[in-house]
């Protein structure tokens, strides 16, 4: 099931980009530096029913922050609520675990990125 939520989230990249560009096709983005993506790859645990990440409860509550204080900050510089960027294989479990302490938030994968935006990343989670 979750692989083909993300198969459809590919095939609606359009849609899904162009709801969080502004309207001058601006994606604010935060990505996640590269030693965090990788702690969040390999804790990712799949099972038949579901994708999680299995974090200890520290390591979670600090990323949790981390990301709240990125996304305080972005929005504080451009007035726009950007999105989290992150890799494919982590995009659904990420936010399952964001979306508990972060209501709106929005984690979209480099494949739904499309031509014809400008990515602007303006922080980034380490």
């Amino acid at each position: 099931m979750n692989f083909l939520s993300e198969q459809l989230r590919t095939a609606f990249a359009r849609n899904i980009c162009l709801n969080y560009c502004t309207i001058d096709k601006v994606l604010y983005t935060i990505t996640i530096s590269d030693n965090f993506e990788k702690i969040l790859s390999k804790s990712t645990v799949k099972t038949e029913q579901n994708t999680y990440l299995n974090l200890n409860s520290d390591f979670m509550n600090e990323f949790v922050e981390k990301t709240a204080i990125a996304l305080m900050t972005a929005h504080k510089m451009t007035y726009n609520m950007p999105v989290i960027l992150c890799s494919p294989e982590i995009r659904l479990p990420l936010y399952r675990l964001l979306k508990k302490h972060i209501p709106n938030i929005v984690v979209i994968s480099n494949n739904e990125l499309i031509d014809g935006i400008k990515i602007e990343n303006i922080g980034q989670i380490e």
